[in-house]
């Protein structure tokens, strides 16, 4: 028989032999029964084919016994063959061939046939230990895969093309209450609420005609067992002609609460947490659309900027528990004083901004400001204390050719003129105060310039000792020199600085400047006198006012009492106690307090004992009339009183040589004024520092000094 070894022409099994010898996946082995050596039936090999020497990887097994090639063990062929043996027919079954002769083979699966014919057995078999490990394979993924299904936490949902259920998963009785088994054969839109029916639908016929590639996403409320209504997002793709799929699969998860959430964090994102009021992001977006609404319309449209005066006092006085509650309380009264149509927003701090739509005339935005001004105004209960709150406004009728962030400026301008002009009252913005803006802004910018450019500058005006005409003190005093312009003095900038957070820029420029300055003198000079240097207000109240001081008093060292910090009058009935503590740690660091301004203001003085003044400046309003009578008196009671509290006097403004003799015989210790120098830059002051005097100065002679030219 061509192909199978040792068959011959009258062999029995000839025509299955031959119909089995051209396989080429097909082992055959034909073999007949023999007596074993340990008297059990074993089988001699007559015949084989190619496919049989090629999946045990051997030479022709003819004329072998099995039982050598393949030793008998549980789980092997032999009881198989010894059955069809004795009760003929065919058998099936699969099993493991290991065997020593053949260690490539263990572990590997073959199905067996076995069938009984002439006395004989024909054994074919074939090795499917790939397909079965694929098999095993796959069923592991299968199962691997029905377990991610089963207990997902995100339901996956089969649909047909009509929209039916097909399955789904476990997952959507933890979400919806429904059983599997109920959702079963329903339609999409039975779980979705009715008013979302007609987008389903359509978002639904959009997926049957995507590709399977396309991922359509939605976002559906969808109703629970019990009712809810819940959020689900969902992610659709079309599969349908996927012959593994079949189906429209659907991946879908509760969102309600990261819904809930968005909405939250939204919320919070567009409104103050104190207040609840729309916060500035969100009043920006209002304004932005009031305007477009604006051009469309005939109505008048105003914007009202509020701030509630002095109210760093109730923080700094009563704490910030009080001062919230003081902003708490005005937000209340604001939404209590317009009309539901109107718009109040927290602007930021103390500022609250008020928009009104829809006005009949111009007119009607000054009764708003009037009616929220009288709501705002009177008396309020902060911490258990009574208290008297004030607030000052700007208000501005937005045009068609307005843009939000133009008239925001414009009240913020009218507000600032409102304060100007003394605070608790209403200014509506005019044309005059565009002007002053536009200054107000160019000058912001061109201070941060003068900041990085060095553009700023320190003169020095001297402070002379009465006693023996002596330099004492040098007054720094800021200049600002622009490109191609002429120089500014501190009246032009100031103000627009003491506005905003520059003044605290400036002032940490002053402090850097002097202090080196201060350092520098005294180890160049032999006499070199005390630097004293402006703090302004915003200053002393910055937290890192004391930090800045004693930083560059550790990097520059000048020498204790080389420095000494100004501080206006005006400044004491803000916060005296606060005031008092930086105060004190300035002399524990040798640095000198002076008193600038003293009676220019509320003049009180028990602060003269209460505060560590080495220095009281006299208010050139003071020294202007001497030497009357009137001015001669209080002149000399504070310098009587100075000297008995170990402070020092200094007549400010001195001009003539009638007021530099009327404060020395009055009793001041120190004089300052153009009569005796006008501030000059350092270089130009150093020949006096030098000769440690002005020269010719004829303090308390009734002679004129010469004066030293400067600006």
């Amino acid at each position: 028989m061509l192909g199978v070894h040792g068959a011959g022409a009258d062999d029995p099994t000839g025509a299955l032999l031959a119909a089995l010898a051209a396989s080429p996946r097909v082992g055959v082995l034909v073999s007949r029964p023999v007596p074993g050596a340990d008297g059990a039936v074993d089988f001699l090999v007559e015949h084989d084919n190619a496919a049989a020497r090629e999946q045990l990887g051997t030479g022709p097994l003819v004329g072998r016994r099995m039982r050598e090639v393949f030793p008998e063990h549980p789980g092997s062929a032999y009881p198989l063959y010894r059955q069809a043996l004795a009760e003929g027919g065919t058998h099936r079954t699969t099993t493991v061939f290991p065997s020593p002769e053949h260690p490539h083979l263990d572990g590997h699966v073959f199905d067996v046939e076995v069938h009984a014919a002439g006395g004989r057995l024909v054994v074919q078999f074939r090795d499917e230990t790939a397909r079965e490990r694929d098999r095993e394979a796959l069923a592991a993924n299968e199962r691997r895969f029905r377990a991610l299904v089963e207990h997902a936490t995100d339901v996956v949902q089969l649909f047909d093309a009509d929209g039916r259920t097909r399955y789904v998963s476990p997952a959507v009785e933890q979400i919806l209450g429904h059983r599997p088994q109920e959702v079963l054969g329903r339609h999409y839109n039975t779980l979705v609420v009715p008013e979302q029916h007609a987008f389903l639908d359509d978002s639904f016929a959009a997926v049957l005609a995507a590709s399977p590639k396309q991922l359509i996403s939605l976002d559906l409320q969808v109703l629970t067992a019990d009712g809810e209504r819940r959020w689900i997002g969902a992610r659709l793709t079309n599969l349908l002609g996927d012959p593994a799929v079949g189906a429209v699969v659907a991946n879908w998860r509760d969102v309600t609460e990261n819904r809930a959430l968005a909405h939250r964090l939204e919320h919070e994102s567009m409104h103050d947490p104190l207040t609840g009021l729309p916060n500035r992001r969100f009043l920006d977006e209002l304004l932005s659309h009031a305007v477009a609404r604006l051009r469309r319309g005939e109505h008048a449209t105003a914007l009202l900027f509020c701030d509630v005066d002095h109210f760093k006092v109730v923080n700094d006085s009563l704490g910030h528990a009080a001062g919230d509650a003081l902003l708490v309380d005005v937000a209340k009264r604001l939404r209590s004083a317009l009309r539901p149509s109107d718009v109040v927003a927290r602007f930021g701090g103390d500022e609250f901004v008020v928009l009104c739509e829809d006005l009949e005339h111009d007119s009607d935005a000054f009764t708003v400001a009037e009616r929220v001004q009288t709501a705002l105004h009177g008396d309020y209960v902060l911490d258990g204390q009574d208290a008297t709150v004030t607030t000052s406004m700007g208000l501005t009728l937005l045009r068609p050719t307005s843009t939000a962030p133009d008239a925001l400026s414009e009240a913020d301008a009218a507000l600032y003129e409102a304060k100007r002009g003394g605070r608790a009252r209403v200014e509506a913005f005019t044309p005059r105060m565009r002007a002053q803006w536009r200054h107000r802004l160019d000058t912001e910018s061109g201070l941060r310039r003068a900041l990085q450019a060095g553009e700023l500058d320190l003169h020095y005006q001297p402070i002379i000792d009465l006693r023996d005409g002596r330099i004492s003190h040098v007054e720094a005093l800021l200049r600002w020199q622009p490109p191609d312009a002429e120089m500014l003095f501190p009246g032009a900038f100031l103000p627009v600085a003491e506005e905003t957070s520059l003044i605290v820029d400036l002032g940490g420029w002053v402090l850097e400047e002097g202090i080196a300055r201060a350092a520098r003198w005294h180890r160049e000079l032999p006499t070199a006198p005390c630097v004293s240097l402006n703090v302004a207000g915003r200053q002393l109240h910055d937290a890192a006012f004391l930090r800045t001081v004693e930083r560059l008093l550790d990097e520059h060292r000048p020498p204790p009492g080389s420095i000494e910090l100004e501080v206006s009058e005006r400044l004491l009935v803000e916060d005296t106690a606060s005031l008092a503590r930086t105060l004190h740690r300035l002399r524990e660091r040798g640095v000198h307090v002076g008193l600038d301004d003293f009676g220019a203001g509320q003049t009180s003085l028990a602060w003269l004992q209460q505060l560590p003044f080495d220095t009281l400046k006299l208010d050139r309003s003071l020294v202007r009339d001497l030497p009357a009578a009137a001015p001669s008196a209080v002149v000399q009671a504070l310098a009587q009183l100075s000297r008995r509290l170990d402070i020092a006097t200094i007549a400010e403004g001195v001009e003539t040589t009638e007021q530099l003799d009327a404060v020395t015989e009055l009793g001041c210790a120190h004089a300052q004024g153009f009569l005796l120098c006008r501030p000059v830059p350092a270089a130009a002051l150093a020949p006096l520092l030098d000769a440690g005097r002005i020269p010719a100065t004829s303090a308390g002679t009734g002679r004129a000094p010469a004066q030293v030219a400067g600006p």
